[in-house]
């Protein structure tokens, strides 16, 4: 009787796997019970299992779950194998659960369906992501003449399910006033896409105009800022580099119109030639 008080006395120094395995081996696993919930924040996987198995023992599934939930460290693909065949149906949940933890999808949803769970069979497929397995729930529906499920999987699902796929077995199956919701909120999604494609295209557009206009400004006011395009165009920079001169008295003429001017020492005579 005094053994859990033992135990947690002493739960700084003890191996946990070491004292369920000695205790598991006679078979006294309920007794450490509260010991065994003290130390299992540690996230043991030796506590972890030891617990579970008293849960399942004892039927107490919601302490499972909690349990599952909370301390992932333990075999779960064991435990849901063992789980999916437990007579009462919490547990066969429970092993759907621990099959969907661990993206095994398909045969959650297997488990689901065969105990007429169809919340959890819309949520496994919702969760998974996959359009397939959630295109494939909604035909189980149809081919199961269930309308509501047919209506809440498409609430559910809404995002994995194309609107072609929707509208063809509505039409085919007389399924048009379940399916409708979903056809007016997906033609209201595509009606908002729309306006934003279109928005964000005008906006695109504008700033394309607008900076044409601002690189054209630009290459004018650089046109009106350089001197050799100025009032007597692409021959200014001619007239620049020879300009005619006439002859000095001192000094030089200009040989030839617009040649090179020619130094000349002394007194040369008056004007130079010019033109």
């Amino acid at each position: 009787m005094l053994l859990n008080d033992l135990l947690l006395d002493l739960a700084g120094k003890l191996d946990h796997s070491r004292v369920v395995d000695i205790v598991q081996r006679a078979d006294h696993i309920p007794l450490i019970e509260k010991y065994l919930l003290h130390v299992q924040r540690d996230n043991v996987t030796n506590v972890n299992e030891a617990l579970n198995a008293l849960y399942v023992k004892t039927e107490n599934y919601r302490a499972l779950r909690t349990s599952i939930d909370a301390y992932g460290h333990f075999d779960q693909i064991a435990l849901a194998q063992q789980l999916e065949t437990h007579e009462l149906m919490e547990f066969r949940r429970i092993a759907a659960h621990l099959y969907k933890l661990n993206k095994r999808y398909e045969r959650s949803m297997e488990l689901s369906k065969k105990d007429g769970l169809w919340a959890d069979a819309m949520q496994t497929a919702s969760d998974s992501t996959q359009q397939e397995l959630a295109e494939g729930l909604l035909n189980y529906f149809v081919q199961q003449h269930q309308e509501e499920c047919f209506a809440a999987c498409l609430y559910t699902c809404y995002e994995l399910i194309r609107p072609d796929v929707v509208l063809e077995l509505a039409w085919r199956h007389g399924l048009m006033d379940f399916a409708m919701p979903f056809m007016i909120q997906t033609f209201r999604e595509y009606h908002d896409t729309q306006i934003a494609l279109k928005a964000k295209w005008a906006e695109k557009e504008k700033e394309a105009l607008e900076a044409a206009a601002a690189a054209a400004k630009a290459k004018e006011e650089a046109q009106g800022a350089d001197p050799s395009m100025g009032m007597f165009g692409a021959n200014a920079n001619m007239l620049a580099i020879a300009p005619p001169q006439m002859g000095g008295g001192y000094g030089g003429g200009v040989v030839g119109g617009y040649g090179m001017v020619q130094p000349q020492m002394g007194y040369g005579g008056g004007y130079g030639q010019g033109y």
